[in-house]
């Protein structure tokens, strides 16, 4: 899939297990911009919010794994998986 593809397809559910998750208002904000971004117009935009939610996820992914509370726990192994592939199609495209 093209960086627009999972703009489209993946971000709002990505958006919604984030925001169903955390109760940090950053984050929550950070996920609600990101299914909203236009990809290539605000490429810095989209590079500062999946930053953000990968250094969210590196320091809150083991928590949410470990957790007896989370249900969704392959939503968002899934997640943070995808913000990371994003990463590498914006770096090499």
């Amino acid at each position: 899939m093209t960086v627009n593809q999972i703009i489209k397809i993946e971000f709002p559910a990505l958006s919604k297990t984030i925001k169903e998750y955390s109760s940090n208002n950053f984050i929550r904000s950070y996920a609600e911009q990101i299914a909203l971004v236009k990809y290539p117009e605000e490429k810095v935009v989209l590079e500062t919010l999946l930053r953000k939610l990968v250094d969210w996820y590196e320091k809150e992914i083991e928590v949410i794994i470990r957790s007896e509370y989370v249900r969704s726990k392959e939503e968002h192994i899934f997640c943070f998986s995808l913000l990371k592939q994003v990463i590498v199609l914006m770096d090499e495209g």
